[in-house]
């Protein structure tokens, strides 16, 4: 099927009017982005008048698909809109954003779906096959289209499609662009069998009353039998189904409703890494979840379909997804993205991180009126003394030079604070101004106990580390890296371990990668 980039420069977006509630699109036929398509589209010996489908019509494939496998008939019909927040404030709320959804017999498709999963689709690719090469465009360009577009609701401008549109052409031949396509249509086809199968099984008439836990079982159960008919297309196991779309439909494309959700997963790590936007899933199972479950049905023996190269594709755009999201964390550590992250400054006091720190500062504060009950200390003492050692940083806006880095079982951040011990404070409360616990003859007592408050904070923040990541650790020791860095090279050389260690490692806070140098860090973080 020769359609090309069959979505791109459909829309050129230039005006937005309103329209029984809800924002339109104005398309104008002569917008640069279209012009560029006509042009490579020609050049390769794709015929751009073919490219006339739309996802309304992937929609009557994919309900067709649904009424004959599960012999019903669904009165459902599409409605192509531009949802987005009406007040203007930025973020958008979840909850006034979704972008494909359904409700009372209609599937609601925003066009800014439309429009950005093929830019994320197509800006990965290239970023997957380049790497380095390309990184310069496709990294600011992700950041973009999640950040402006998806976060804050306006449309990519025809410059930055046009843009887009010109790198494709650069670096993609005819068999890349029709995959870019391909796989772009099987992503919205999924989503259509999700938002389906809701309607199919009767969730969509009374989600409001729901208890949370059931609605993650409804969207577990959405996925499965929305994945089964997916799946069924790619399969061609339904009869009787008539579309151009259904050139589109290959094995490795059972990896395209995983995509989907690396696709929210990275918006929803920009969120809360950018602006301390935490996404909290009460009525949504874990994307991580969603991507295990939809990987085990499609190794089940009903499914005939190779998936090598399959899976060949999720990795890949598994491994672009923790690319941009490394590369946003070092980014912000370095200070290198704080003309988008000051657009998004918001009080922290009402996050959940936020909270996590007072709970974090209480609890130690339980901690040490034990230790001094056991001790028969006063506690109000020993709480004083903690204070003095210890500073818990709270910040009331976010401050792009704060990561706080932990792990239990996987890494975490607790990025609205971070808790600094002052033993040298301590030490001079203790020895200079005399403060002691049993006064007079306590100090060393006090001392002591100065360094089991210390032992307490240490044992909060032990990380768990590999054998590789022990070796790299090891050497920076040796090699005193606190003092004088190691080239990363070199480091990977004697240690003989691979590239990615060194990444593990910034990420737990052990060590710092500046300018190809590796430090030690010396510091207690918690």
């Amino acid at each position: 099927m020769k359609y090309g980039i069959v979505s791109c420069g459909d829309k050129a977006f230039f005006r937005i009017d309103t329209n029984d509630g809800s924002l339109l699109i104005d398309s104008p036929e002569d917008s640069e982005t279209i012009a560029i398509w006509k042009s490579a589209l020609n050049e390769l010996g794709l015929d751009p008048d073919d490219h006339g489908l739309k996802p309304e019509h992937l929609f009557d494939l994919v309900k067709s698909a649904f009424e004959k496998k599960l012999d019903c008939k669904l009165n459902v019909a599409v409605d192509r809109k531009y949802i987005a927040s009406f007040d203007g404030k930025s973020p958008i709320p979840h909850d006034d954003s979704s972008r494909i959804f359904a409700d009372n017999g209609i599937v609601y498709l925003d066009e800014l779906m439309v429009s950005i999963l093929f830019e994320y689709v197509a800006n990965y690719y290239i970023w997957a096959r380049y790497g380095d090469e390309a990184f310069s465009f496709c990294f600011p360009y992700a950041l973009n289209t999640l950040n402006y577009c998806c976060r804050q609701g306006f449309l990519s401008s025809d410059k930055n499609k046009a843009e887009l549109s010109k790198t494709i052409k650069e670096y993609c031949d005819d068999v890349a662009i029709n995959f870019i396509a391909d796989l772009y249509w099987s992503i919205l086809a999924f989503a259509f069998c999700h938002e389906l199968a809701h309607i199919y099984l009767g969730h969509v008439n009374d989600i409001r009353e729901k208890a949370k836990e059931e609605q993650r079982r409804d969207e577990l159960a959405a996925d499965a039998l929305g994945y089964d008919v997916f799946l069924s297309i790619i399969d061609g196991s339904i009869p009787g189904l008539a579309s151009p779309f259904l050139a589109c439909f290959h094995d490795y494309l059972y990896a395209a409703p995983m995509i989907l959700f690396l696709f929210y997963q990275d918006l929803y790590f920009m969120e809360y890494w950018l602006f301390g936007e935490s996404i909290v899933f009460d009525d949504h199972p874990p994307f991580d979840e969603r991507i295990k479950r939809l990987i085990e049905i499609s190794e089940e023996e009903k499914y005939i379909f190779d998936t090598t190269e399959g899976n060949v594709v999720l990795n890949n755009y598994w491994d672009m997804s923790d690319r941009f999201r490394i590369e946003l964390f070092y980014k912000l550590k370095n200070g290198k993205l704080g003309h988008v992250a000051q657009k998004g400054k918001i009080p922290m006091d009402n996050t959940i991180s936020y909270k996590e720190a007072i709970t974090f500062d209480n609890r130690m504060r339980d901690e040490m009126r034990e230790m001094a009950s056991t001790l028969g200390i006063d506690p109000n003492k020993m709480v004083g003394l903690y204070d003095i050692a210890t500073r818990v940083e709270k910040h009331d806006e976010n401050a792009l030079m704060h990561f706080i880095w932990n792990k239990r079982d996987s890494v975490y951040s607790t990025k609205p604070y971070n808790v600094i011990f002052r033993l040298q404070a301590a030490l001079i409360a203790v020895i200079d101004e005399g403060l002691s616990l049993s006064v007079p003859e306590g100090k060393i007592e006090t001392i002591m106990l100065v360094l089991r408050m210390l032992l307490k904070l240490m044992v909060a923040s032990t990380v768990k580390i590999t054998e590789d990541q022990a070796k790299v650790l090891m050497e920076c020791h040796i090699n005193k890296a606190y003092i004088r860095p190691i080239e990363e090279e070199t480091l990977l050389k004697i240690a003989e371990v691979p590239r990615k260690t060194i990444d593990e490692l910034c990420k737990l806070k052990c060590i710092e990668l500046i300018d190809g140098k590796v430090w030690l860090k010396e510091e207690v973080w918690l």
